[in-house]
């Protein structure tokens, strides 16, 4: 895992539950907010208990709306329940990182 880098313009935003159709609305809410702001995000997934296909379009949707604004979006820590996601669906983590500006 690559370490996170943190700017003054970092807001650190740690993710708890589940991560999945049911909450990712609300979380896409919470980074588009973060992100319009003009905010660097660090997202910690380490308490996420839960993890299915949409909360991995969430993180790579974020991302692409991080690198529209100019600003950063990074992963710092990650659940086994998330890592197992990207597993299941045959994808590797760090496939995040073949967008410009992007780290996890």
């Amino acid at each position: 895992m690559q370490p996170t880098f943190m700017t003054s313009r970092t807001i650190p935003l740690r993710i708890t539950g589940a991560l999945d159709i049911n909450s990712s609305k609300q979380i896409h809410r919470t980074l588009l907010q973060r992100l319009e702001a003009g905010t660097d995000l660090a997202v910690d997934l380490s308490e996420i208990t839960g993890c299915d296909a949409a909360g991995l379009q969430l993180l790579f949707s974020a991302r692409k709306s991080a690198l529209l604004r100019g600003t950063s979006f990074t992963v710092g820590a990650m659940s086994p329940a998330v890592a197992r996601t990207f597993a299941e669906a045959g994808m590797d983590p760090t496939q995040l990182r073949g967008l410009p500006n992007a780290s996890i």
